[in-house]
C-alpha cells in the first residue's frame, strides 16, 4: 500500500529543532512481558510479520541533523525485528520489520522473549532531530 499522510503535530519542537520518531504506524503501547518471572506458557493469538518503509519529505526550512542509529537485527527462530533511517535526498527513510512466527511459546523461552520486546521498545522509541536552517528564519 501507498498513500500521502500530513501531521502538523507529529513532531516535537525543541527551540530550533524537531524531533521526529523513527516509527510512525507502530507505536509502541510499553512491553507486555514486565514481570521477571513466567508460570505459564507464552500464547499469541496468530504469526504474524509487520514492514513499514517510510519516505518523510522534510518541511520547509530544515535540514536532517541526526538519525538514529541502525539497530542490529534482533534474532532468533521465531521472533526478528529490526528498524532503521536513512538520510535520502527528499529527507528521511525510515524501515521497520517485526516477525512473530509461532503463536504458543513455552515458558522457559520466557526471558528471550522479554528482552526480544524490550528491544522492540528499545528501537521503537528512537528519534531523528531535525534542525532549522538559518535560511527559514
Amino acid at each position: 500500500m501507498e498513500g500521502t499522510i500530513s501531521s502538523a503535530d507529529y513532531a516535537t519542537t525543541m527551540g530550533k529543532r524537531l524531533l521526529v520518531p523513527a516509527t510512525v504506524f507502530q507505536r509502541s503501547k510499553g512491553n507486555p512481558f514486565k514481570s521477571n518471572r513466567r508460570s505459564y506458557p507464552i500464547y499469541f493469538g496468530y504469526s504474524y510479520q509487520i514492514q513499514d518503509m517510510v519516505t518523510l519529505a522534510l518541511p520547509e526550512g530544515f535540514r536532517v541533523e541526526s538519525v538514529p542509529e541502525s539497530r542490529p537485527e534482533v534474532y532468533s527462530d521465531a521472533f526478528r525485528y529490526q528498524n532503521s533511517a536513512t538520510r535520502i535526498p527528499e529527507g528521511l527513510q525510515m524501515k521497520r520489520f517485526m516477525m512473530v512466527d509461532g503463536f504458543i511459546f513455552d515458558k522457559g523461552t520466557y526471558p528471550a522473549i522479554k528482552h526480544f520486546y524490550e528491544s522492540v521498545l528499545g528501537g521503537d522509541s528512537e528519534q531523528a532531530v531535525l534542525q532549522r536552517t538559518e535560511l527559514a528564519k
